[in-house]
């Protein structure tokens, strides 16, 4: 009769049982959706971006830039491709990596991966990826503008770029020129920069009357 009594127990409980695991694991999940999870470091993020911009996976690369960059610049997988295909690509072709991904940190909160580039008739460039972690995770910035500073200065001759100054700006805004047709039509409408904590939009237009400004104050403060 205990026998008896002690089994109908057991199956009494089982139910009871069962239901308290399933709680328990629906709101153990509900917390691993919910609680904060540290997210990857800065130094790692800019590293995997760079890979994945090498390897040409436009998808995970994305996956790391800020939303308002992407939104302001309507970038995605087609019109990231479309940069690459119609102004890197053309002005890097040739060029072989120099060396391995340099990576640069000026505190723990940001970090810059850097990969040279060399062509046989001494022209060299690097390609830059800039993540720094803001509220959420570490995030690429600037992605559309160090891809354009690697494409014109992947134009420009060694002793320009080596020569800095007056020479340098007005190099870099003739290289800026001869690609603004190519600029202009593409689906991405400019670049961004950084200001008051916010990513701003500025227009290839904008952009190219940065160059002249800058070209222009360079030769003043030369002469």
């Amino acid at each position: 009769m205990t026998r008896s009594r002690d089994a109908r127990g057991r199956l009494v409980r089982l139910p009871l049982v069962i239901a308290f695991l399933a709680v328990t694991a629906c709101f153990g999940l509900y917390v691993w959706l919910r609680w904060p999870r540290p997210s990857l470091p800065p130094d790692v993020v800019a590293r995997r971006a760079m890979e994945a911009f090498v390897n040409g996976d436009y998808a995970t690369l994305l996956g790391y830039v800020n939303e308002e960059e992407k939104e302001l610049l309507n970038l995605n997988e087609e019109s990231l491709a479309e940069c690459v295909n119609r102004l890197y690509k053309p002005n890097t072709k040739g060029f072989k990596p120099s060396g391995e991904v340099v990576l640069h940190q000026a505190s723990e909160r940001d970090a810059l991966a850097m990969q040279g580039y060399t062509h046989p008739d001494g022209r060299k460039f690097q390609v830059s990826i800039l993540v720094a972690a803001g509220e959420r995770d570490a995030e690429v910035y600037g992605l559309v503008f160090f891809l354009v500073q690697a494409s014109l200065h992947a134009k420009m001759p060694p002793e320009v770029v080596s020569a800095g100054g007056p020479a340098f700006r007005q190099g870099l805004l003739e290289a800026f020129e001869e690609e603004l047709p190519v600029l202009t039509s593409l689906k991405i409408p400019g670049d961004t920069v950084s200001g008051d904590g916010r990513q701003i939009f500025r227009s290839w237009d904008d952009m190219h009357k940065h160059f002249k400004e800058r070209a222009s104050r360079s030769a003043s403060s030369a002469r």
